[in-house]
């Protein structure tokens, strides 16, 4: 149907949240991984679930600084300052779940209304070590990152 971006009817944060909440956009996604710095951890809070934490960044040169699983984050980071985090909860295909724990997959609201075959999407995926993007069938279930604008 050569559209850019989702209706609201086939947004899952709209259709589950109502209101402003929204997926976001890829350009979104993309200063989410340019402006931010990303920790790993194999522990959320306590909580054994794997993933990135994603702080504002502090400084100029802590914004798309990736910390992985190896690496020391700066002490001036905690988790009292603003994040969101990010699991590893891998993606669902054909009724089978994949790379949970190790890798996290993320849609946007933007579709590929100029690609060729529009039902597959680029998004935002991870892992220990890298930041990057994924392009795959919009039918793989992968996570959902709802946003709501501010007013």
């Amino acid at each position: 149907d050569n559209k850019a971006t989702l209706d609201p009817v086939d947004d899952a944060a709209y259709v589950k949240w109502g209101g402003k909440w929204r997926m976001p956009t890829l350009e979104q996604q993309d200063e989410l991984r340019n402006e931010c710095y990303w920790v790993w951890t194999d522990s959320y809070n306590g909580s054994d679930v794997k993933g990135y934490i994603v702080y504002k960044a502090k400084t100029s040169s802590d914004k798309g600084v990736k910390v992985t699983s190896s690496g020391t984050p700066s002490s001036s980071y905690s988790l009292s300052d603003a994040h969101i985090f990010l699991s590893a909860a891998g993606y669902r295909y054909d009724g089978y779940l994949y790379d949970a724990g190790s890798y996290g997959y993320y849609w946007p609201s933007s579709l590929n209304a100029d690609d060729l075959n529009q039902s597959y999407a680029w998004g935002v995926s991870f892992y220990s070590g890298i930041v990057g993007y994924c392009y795959g069938p919009r039918c793989s279930g992968q996570s959902v990152r709802a946003v709501c604008p501010a007013e």
